[in-house]
């Protein structure tokens, strides 16, 4: 069976950063399908920080006038090229953003509950179950920053790998939810003036889910680490923001500071797996695909006014004109990129 793959792709897209959250309607003309490609038609897409912060160009300057934001996709195929073998037209699929290679969708989930795990659900997976292998311990005590879109699933998967897990937040606005998630402790930090003392020698792990800097101090979390503890942060701000840390910090534990970026195929799949297991799943609010409700949903997602993931549905109509990733993502496993020249 084969479908057509359409003359024009369509989407809505933003031509400036200045107008970052005012998404126009846009169509383009889509790129010869190579060996190696994969064309998707999107079904629904996840929002996230990544889409704010690549239209405000706070990592990169804007390399479109037309940009189509929407990576954390789960769609069906409507063309491969001649040398792909693992895929087929037809098959639901979700995109794993590893590789640029794609793992059928055997779950049974409801799509818009699996599409965050594309993005932030791997973002968060891969360095919490390389960290628990080193650490090697039965029950590990684990902090997680911030719990936003990255940490209310970084909270699940690390207590369904057995973790006891602290959730750190500036307040208690979101405590309960932090206990609902699965989380074992909670410290407001703005509140809890003493919390470093009070949890010194405690962590022997700690992500850091927060993309914000303003106020964090890396100084009182690094303090808090087991020795050889280490602090990994997968929250990103803007490019020219940057930690302030002394090398004393360092000294009285011999902890480690890192980063990581997603994760391999493999811990994308081991990530599928036992959310189907154990029931994980994003926290997500569903919203149509239309220029006014992608304006108000960016806008609510910069000012961090839900709980906790949106979803971006494609209506189900013929040659609609409403639908955010409707350049169906041409992926192309040779090269690095995720996005037809977006990204």
């Amino acid at each position: 069976m084969t479908v057509d793959i359409p003359a024009k792709f369509q989407g809505f897209g933003v031509h400036d950063k200045e107008h970052w959250s005012e998404p126009k309607f846009v169509e383009y003309t889509p790129k010869k399908v190579l060996a190696h490609d994969v064309v998707l038609k999107n079904i629904c897409n996840g929002l996230c920080g990544t889409d704010i912060h690549t239209l405000k160009a706070n990592w990169s300057p804007l390399k479109r006038d037309d940009l189509v934001v929407g990576h954390e996709i789960i769609g069906t195929v409507i063309a491969v090229g001649d040398e792909v073998t693992q895929v087929k037209v037809v098959m639901l699929l979700i995109q794993l953003q590893t590789n640029n290679l794609f793992s059928q969708f055997l779950m049974g989930w409801i799509q818009v509950s699996a599409a965050p795990l594309m993005c932030a659900g791997l973002t968060v997976y891969s360095p919490i179950v390389r960290n628990l292998k080193k650490i090697g311990k039965k029950e590990p005590v684990v902090g997680i920053i911030g719990l936003g879109g990255l940490g209310h699933l970084a909270v699940q998967f690390a207590s369904a790998l057995g973790a006891k897990v602290t959730v750190f937040s500036r307040s208690n606005a979101k405590k309960d939810e932090a206990f609902q998630l699965g989380g074992h402790e909670f410290i407001a930090t703005g509140v809890e003036k003493d919390w470093t003392t009070k949890y010194q020698d405690n962590f022997d792990f700690i992500l850091n889910c927060a993309s914000g800097i303003d106020g964090f101090n890396l100084n009182d979390y690094l303090s808090v680490l087991k020795v050889d503890g280490r602090f990994v942060s997968v929250g990103l701000p803007p490019v020219k923001d940057t930690f302030e840390v002394t090398p004393f910090s360092f000294l009285k534990n011999a902890g480690s500071f890192g980063s990581s970026l997603l994760g391999s195929k493999a811990e994308a799949l081991e990530m599928l797996q036992l959310a189907a297991d154990k029931g994980i799943k994003p926290w997500v609010e569903e919203i149509p695909i239309s220029e006014k409700a992608v304006n108000e949903a960016l806008n609510r997602c910069d000012q961090g006014d839900f709980r906790l993931h949106l979803a971006r549905r494609t209506p189900r109509i013929a040659n609609t004109k409403a639908s955010i990733a409707q350049k169906n993502s041409i992926q192309n496993k040779k090269k690095k990129k995720l996005h037809q020249k977006n990204w």
